[in-house]
């Protein structure tokens, strides 16, 4: 608010910054400091800021406001001199934006915008200017006056249907006001007139005054979220406990506040709830739901689709074709859609998948974005011929449905039931899963339930921003802790002993199974479903916990009663007899070896005997082994940057770096039991886990993007420990003996043994993890003719005790059966996915470059797009061009993406150093 209330650019005016209207960040804090500027004939547009004023984030004393009390601050200049403007300057808006003293929490308009104040200029103006709330909606018992102002002498009047009910003749700067209380719940709208002369102006006011009744029972059959309940209607219904009232707004009121959407609240349950009908069905619809008096603006926590202002225009058309546009104007935040009929529904083809059997689990970690340049599900279903190839037979995606941000690890989850459109839209997602199937691939799903982030509904519903660097859930939230009950929480902490949390929690996981035929759940930090507070007592953390079973039975058991071949997969990590118990009761749990075979495999020795199953005194096989996983250093950079030597033999070295790792796979895979393998690791990834986009090693890029390297398939080296992967996975499932209960290990020490036994079927595996030639026997069980599995010879073993002089590294597989030899040449041709191969045959150089950029290409191109990191675009050059001049850019690394005729895209990182 101004005073006066329309000024001239002549004018010495007073801004009145009420904190609590528009997006109130700045609620609650006492130091306010103003940025401001005027949009002139000068500018370019509205958002062509001249003659800025203010100092973000240095706290300077001169854009300080008086703290007037009630979160109203205020501050007071001449606009032309303040301004400092130009003699032939004319002014339309001052604008505003507000911060606190850090400029960490900004000040802006309802929707996010920036602040306008029109200035008149000395032109006839009039208008309400009371209440100035962007949205207008009071309680039964609410004080409220309405005020209309006029900038000179005129006759004024406000009107309500029609009928004058204030009216006067008044001076300058001066109002008319009256009281609408007395007009009662409903929909009023006022007339604001004003008239001098020959001109007159109108305004108009709609105020919504709130019944204290809307108590109407729910219709039965109701879920929380959408409710597609006839072909041209939905029925919202919203769990929003100890809530007075919410409002929907969306397409179909075109986001106005209307008596008519607001929802009713059934008497028992306390659930909103409302029917819109005349929708068309074929039409996609976003939403949003408004609650209460603070106007909290927040999607439907059940939408599968959801649109985000921040970051959805960073999403590449190519990923996420057709993608529904944010509806600009009065909206913020995150809005929910929804389709009734959507005419291009996914049609399944494997109808008739049946999944591998949890001991015969071969795993494939993968995170779509650091697996691909395109990071799309399309790509993504063009590697499955290689994922096949190499013998997988289960695929765990790194979560997949909506987080915070589009460049994540995707642990900071906000929309369990929406797929995150970074990657493509629901029919790409289910298309993957169905090509998975056809080629006898389980796909598991990664999913963070221990935790969710800031977008989430449940945790905005409920949440105080004044406690705390960034707030908490407040204490009546019905789904999430105030604090977290552990030291190894991220984000906000579910109350898993809440029956909201335990409904909402099994309907997630049976939503992805029905819809979407997942074969299993990854469920992130499992050990932290549980209000057994541990914080700073790692012992108690650990020890053993029957609440949080019993909250693991009950989850899985909602998905079992009817989908009994499902897995769940456990981020556990407590003590072996809680997870002796949750392995008895048919869970999946991660054993994480890394240190163990990290250790072998750089030659300090390391002991695998905890990854197996019976040695922890499981009954079954239900520990999944690995020695990388997306948590954990990649074996290969530490096998380059920290591998043992002994005199000519160096693990340093690049290619007996890659021979330890076959080594590692040989002493993995074949124990009895289901195994995973982290993406990559097939061809030695060696990217540190802390890799930095900029190339440094740190901490704090742990989650970064790292180097996409299809280009490993033309490493002969690479391709044979590929190829050696491929054949042990070969042998693991198709050969029962690999399922056995009756086997030997000898897995400590330099020389480790695995002997599998079954009546039918033996198997000898011996290994020197040492640095120098040593003299070994693989303990054959009885003398005659065993197999060399990867030489494909037979052998005559007269004497069980015979030895081998393995040489460091060296490992031998003996079978008393025959087998197919192993193809370790390195020649590859099945499964190498466009992407690559037209990566490879665009080029990009001089990179680093100064100025001047060369582009060669087999293919034509269409157009180049040059990204900053964080995927503001920069440059686009629309036309095929074989040179692009960079030398506005600055020093730094940016991301080049080549659009192809053939509708490939081509990312590079390109390096500017002037």
């Amino acid at each position: 608010m101004s005073t006066p209330y329309f000024p001239s650019q002549n004018d010495y005016v007073t801004i009145t910054y009420d904190a609590s209207q528009g997006n109130q960040e700045l609620l609650g804090i006492n130091d306010v400091f103003i940025h401001c500027g005027v949009i002139t004939n000068l500018s370019d547009d509205l958002n062509d800021w001249q003659h800025v004023m203010g100092d973000w984030g240095n706290g300077n004393p001169d854009f300080l406001m008086t703290n007037i009390s009630n979160n109203l601050h205020e501050f007071s200049f001449q606009i032309n001199e303040y301004f400092n403007l130009l003699p032939n300057e004319t002014v339309s808006h001052i604008v505003f934006v507000f911060s606190d003293i850090s400029g960490d929490y900004v000040g802006r308009a309802f929707n996010g915008d920036d602040i306008y104040l029109p200035i008149t200029n000395n032109e006839f103006s009039a208008g309400f200017v009371s209440p100035n709330n962007e949205i207008l909606i009071y309680s039964l018992e609410s004080e409220f006056e309405i005020i209309g102002a006029a900038s000179e002498n005129c006759q004024l009047e406000i009107l309500y249907e029609g009928d004058v009910v204030s009216s006067g003749e008044f001076t300058s700067n001066t109002t008319l006001s009256f009281d609408a209380q007395e007009y009662g719940s409903g929909l009023h709208e006022f007339t604001f007139k004003a008239e001098a002369q020959d001109l007159q102006i109108f305004d108009t006011l709609n105020i919504i005054i709130q019944p204290n009744n809307l108590l109407i029972s729910e219709p039965e059959g109701l879920e929380y979220g959408i409710n597609y309940t006839s072909s041209n209607q939905v029925t919202l219904k919203v769990d929003a406990p100890n809530k007075d009232f919410i409002y929907v707004l969306g397409d179909f009121n075109n986001w106005e506040y209307d008596i008519n959407y607001l929802m009713n609240k059934d008497p028992e349950t306390q659930n909103f709830w409302i029917t819109i009908d005349q929708l068309d069905n074929q039409a996609e619809y976003r939403f949003q739901y408004s609650i209460d008096f603070e106007f909290l603006r927040i999607a439907d926590v059940y939408a599968e689709k959801v649109l985000d202002p921040y970051h959805d225009h960073f999403i590449p058309e190519s990923n996420y074709p057709d993608l529904i546009e944010y509806p600009t104007g009065n909206v913020k935040d995150i809005v929910s859609v929804f389709q009734i009929n959507d005419p291009s529904s996914y049609e399944w083809s494997s109808n008739s998948f049946s999944p591998p059997e949890k001991e015969n689990l071969i795993i494939y970690e993968l995170l779509i974005r650091d697996f691909l340049e395109s990071q799309s599900y399309t790509d993504l279903i063009d590697t499955l011929d290689y994922i096949k190839y190499i013998g997988i037979n289960a695929i765990q995606l790194m979560p997949i449905s909506e987080f915070d941000g589009n460049n994540s690890w995707g642990y900071n989850p906000s929309f369990y039931f929406a797929p995150d459109k970074m990657y493509g839209n629901k029919n790409l997602l289910k298309k993957f899963i169905d090509e998975c199937h056809q080629r006898g691939i389980a796909v598991i799903m990664d999913i963070a339930l221990n935790h969710s982030f800031g977008s989430n509904p449940q945790v905005r519903m409920y949440f105080n921003e004044d406690i705390g660097e960034w707030g908490q859930p407040s204490p009546d939230n019905p789904w999430f802790n105030q604090q977290p009950t552990h030291d190894f929480n991220v984000g906000y902490d579910y109350n898993h002993e809440s029956e909201k949390t335990q409904d909402f929690c099994k309907r997630v996981l049976e939503f992805w199974v029905d819809e979407y035929r997942i074969d299993g759940f990854r469920l992130d930090l499992s050990k932290g479903f549980t209000q057994n507070n541990t914080i700073g007592n790692i012992e108690l953390w650990n020890a053993y916990d029957q609440s949080r079973i019993d909250i693991l039975n009950e989850y899985a058991n909602s998905v079992w009663s009817t989908n009994p071949e499902k897995y769940f997969i456990l981020e556990h990590f407590a003590n072996n007899d809680e997870e002796q118990v949750l392995s008895e009761n048919g869970f999946l749990l991660w054993g994480n070896l890394h240190s163990n075979y990290s250790e072998a495999s750089m030659g300090y020795g390391g002991d695998f005997s905890w990854g197996v199953y019976s040695n922890r005194g499981w009954n079954n096989p239900h520990l999944i082994t690995y020695m990388e996983s997306h948590d954990e250093e990649r074996l290969m950079y530490n096998n380059i940057n920290y591998g043992n030597s002994l005199s000519d033999y160096f693990i340093q070295m690049s290619n007996t770096a890659l021979e330890r790792q076959e080594l590692s796979f040989v002493f993995l895979l074949p124990i009895p039991g289901p195994k995973m393998i982290w993406q990559f690791g097939e061809m030695g990834y060696d990217y540190s886990i802390n890799y930095c986009e900029n190339g440094t090693i740190s901490d704090d890029c742990r989650t970064a993007p790292k180097p996409v390297r299809w280009d490993y398939l033309i490493n002969p080296n690479r391709v044979k420990l590929l190829k050696t992967v491929k054949a042990l996975n070969f042998l693991k499932t198709e050969y029962n003996v690999f399922k056995t209960s009756d086997f030997n290990y000898n897995l400590n020490g330099s020389i480790k043994k695995i002997n599998l036994y079954s009546p039918t079927e033996n198997v000898c595996i011996v290994g020197n993890f040492g640095l120098q030639t040593q003299e070994t026997s693989p303990d054959f069980p009885y003398s005659g003719i065993w197999y060399n599995y990867f030489e494909g010879t037979d052998l005559e073993v007269n004497d069980i005790n015979m030895t081998f002089q393995l040489d460091a590294g060296e490992y031998l597989i003996f079978t008393d059966f025959e087998t197919p030899t192993p193809d370790l040449s390195s020649n590859i041709q099945l499964g190498v996915h466009h992407e690559y191969m037209t990566n490879r045959n665009v080029t990009v150089f001089p990179n680093p470059t100064k100025e001047i950029l060369n582009i060669e290409s087999q293919f034509e191109i269409e157009k180049c797009e040059i990204f900053s990191l964080s995927g503001k675009k920069l440059l686009s050059f629309n036309t095929s061009l074989d040179t692009l001049d960079c030398s506005q850019l600055c020093d730094g690394i940016y991301t080049i993406i080549i659009t192809l005729k053939t509708g490939h895209l081509v990312r590079k990182k390109l390096l500017i150093n002037g």
